[in-house]
């Protein structure tokens, strides 16, 4: 079940869901480096990461649901190209930045101020696409996923999902709608 009665039922998350040939470059590289991430949606997090913690467990779906229709309708689809490999630091996280900041600030800045009940997150937001999430690596390990190749396809990001992760980390798709045309 993802909600109770119409609430939901675990942690939320608002995404930009990455569409092909991106998704599978990257599901690609997570089977090979991190079983662990190939588990979830390959997407860019707007909300429920950095910048604010995710939606709790009891939160309305009504309210979700507008939030996200309203910032859908607000937005435009954009076009999203990838950069090079980073890694956050101290830690075994490696991911893919957007190369164009700007539009995943806007999304998550009208998310952070919609009213929903976010908490307060660790760290700033700075939207990325994990490859790998895990345990800090050694040097050798680092740099060889610092060194893979960044898909080079752009493609355009309208589909954006609230996705919600059980006690076991399994992703629960609880809502999706698109950015405007």
């Amino acid at each position: 079940m993802t909600s109770v009665g119409e609430r939901t039922a675990w942690p939320a998350f608002v995404v930009l869901d990455l569409p092909e040939p991106i998704a599978g470059a990257v599901m690609r590289l997570r089977r090979a480096h991190c079983p662990r991430s190939a588990a979830l949606p390959v997407e860019i997090t707007l909300a429920g990461s950095s910048g604010v913690a995710p939606l709790p467990p009891g939160t309305a779906m009504a309210d979700i649901r507008r939030v996200v229709d309203d910032m859908c309708r607000m937005f435009p689809a954009f076009e999203l190209e990838l950069g090079a490999m980073q890694q956050f630091a101290d830690s075994g996280v490696f991911f893919f930045p957007p190369r164009q900041r700007q539009p995943f600030n806007a999304l998550h800045a009208f998310l952070r101020e919609s009213g929903l009940p976010f908490g307060a997150a660790r760290f700033p937001y700075r939207p990325h696409c994990t490859v790998r999430n895990g345990e800090a690596v050694e040097d050798e390990s680092a740099a060889g996923l610092l060194a893979l190749s960044v898909p080079t396809e752009r493609s355009m990001l309208r589909q954006v999902s609230v996705y919600a992760l059980d006690a076991q980390r399994c992703c629960h798709l609880l809502y999706r709608a698109e950015l405007s045309a």
